[in-house]
């Protein structure tokens, strides 16, 4: 969440301002060397990747895209590196973490400029795709402790917090979820965060966070009009319905009977097998039933300390505010610093497909229904 200093927020507001960042070389989760944007930085990004469509039940992974000058040839960065990213504000002498770590996936050099451009990404896009049920060292479980046994494959996540709910450690997968071992620990992530109808991500200290979006939470940070450079506001999108649906045509939904958006849940290997989906289903409709988020398009001076899932108020051209989210974002440093942030729900109709079309379909979803551990 954003870094409550009133001293720092004014900085950022400031009509001047200097912003530097500095990017810290690790190597094993150490220190190795450091560039700053008074030396070796030209430029950077910083993309928050989301998923447009969904009000939960998906991961949003940070990018970073970081340009060094390097003319003599000195530097020696390899995939066995990682970044993080701290930022400055004017000329002050602390600095302030803006970035969780980020996996070095790329280094390609311009032999015409002496440019690196290096790619990286955060432990959910790099580790938890490389990872499987498979390595997952407990077989009963409860919710939360399935939380913390992913946490403990993914490298240098600190720990697990939950924002706006609390891991549910009654019920007991006394035999495991129906995985039958082959997932990634990234789908296992989504699985989770659907289940408990929340989104999750990797803070700037590096804790993994599952965090549930509310109409009734806290505004982070309000976007003046002095703030931004263009806004393209469109109609809110609010959740009405959530729908269990299966290939076999028993679909358990539940709604606030106000027209809005439905969002389906299939073949969740969490609720799969379970004969409680009625009250499951109930209970998701009361966390998030009526969620609304604006849907928009922003382009204004940045934030760096706005963390996913921050609830925003912007202004509008007419003097009134909408509400949103921070979920799909690129942060862009060449000196200066803008931001773009954005939402935009974009209906997936295989999603909206209650039932399969075809026999192959059919045949096809119907291993959702199988005991995948016991085949």
């Amino acid at each position: 969440m954003i870094y409550n200093n009133a001293e720092l927020l004014a900085a950022l507001a400031s009509p001047v301002r200097f912003i530097g960042f500095t990017a810290w070389l690790l190597e094993d989760g150490s220190l190795k060397t450091s560039y700053s944007s008074n030396d070796r930085i030209i430029s950077l990004t910083i993309e928050r990747i989301g998923e447009d469509g969904k009000f939960f039940g998906y991961g949003v992974c940070h990018k970073l895209n970081i340009k060094l000058i390097d003319r003599d040839r000195e530097l020696n960065i390899t995939t066995n590196n990682q970044f993080m990213i701290l930022y400055s504000v004017n000329y002050g002498a602390s600095s302030y973490y803006s970035t969780p770590v980020f996996f070095i996936t790329d280094v390609y050099r311009d032999e015409k400029t002496n440019e690196l451009s290096i790619t990286a990404y955060d432990a959910i896009y790099n580790n938890a795709s490389a990872h499987t049920v498979s390595e997952l060292e407990i077989e009963s479980y409860t919710l939360s402790e399935l939380v913390d046994e992913c946490a403990y494959l993914l490298d240098g996540i600190e720990g697990v917090e939950a924002y706006g709910f609390s891991f549910d450690n009654e019920y007991v997968y006394e035999n495991g979820a129906n995985f039958d071992g082959s997932e990634t620990i990234r789908e296992v992530l989504n699985s989770i965060a659907e289940a408990t109808q929340s989104i999750y991500y990797v803070n700037s200290a590096n804790y993994l966070i599952f965090r549930r979006l509310s109409n009734d939470s806290d505004v982070d940070y309000t976007i003046e009009k002095s703030m931004y450079i263009d806004l393209d506001s469109g109609a809110n999108r609010r959740l009405s319905t959530i729908t269990h649906a299966t290939e076999l045509g028993d679909n358990v939904s539940a709604t606030t009977g106000v027209s809005g958006s439905t969002q389906y849940i299939r073949n969740n290997p969490l609720w799969d097998l379970r004969d409680d989906i009625g009250d499951l289903v109930d209970a998701a409709l009361d966390n998030v039933g009526g969620l609304t988020i604006n849907q928009f398009e922003l382009e204004w001076r940045g934030i760096p300390d706005l963390e996913v899932g921050d609830k925003i108020a912007i202004a509008t051209k007419d003097g009134s505010y909408v509400y949103s989210y921070v979920l799909n974002d690129t942060l862009s440093y060449d000196g200066s610093l803008s931001q773009s942030t954005k939402w935009e729900y974009v209906e997936d109709e295989s999603e909206t497909a209650d039932n399969p079309t075809n026999i192959g379909d059919a045949l096809k979803q119907t291993y959702a229904r199988v005991n995948k551990a016991e085949k």
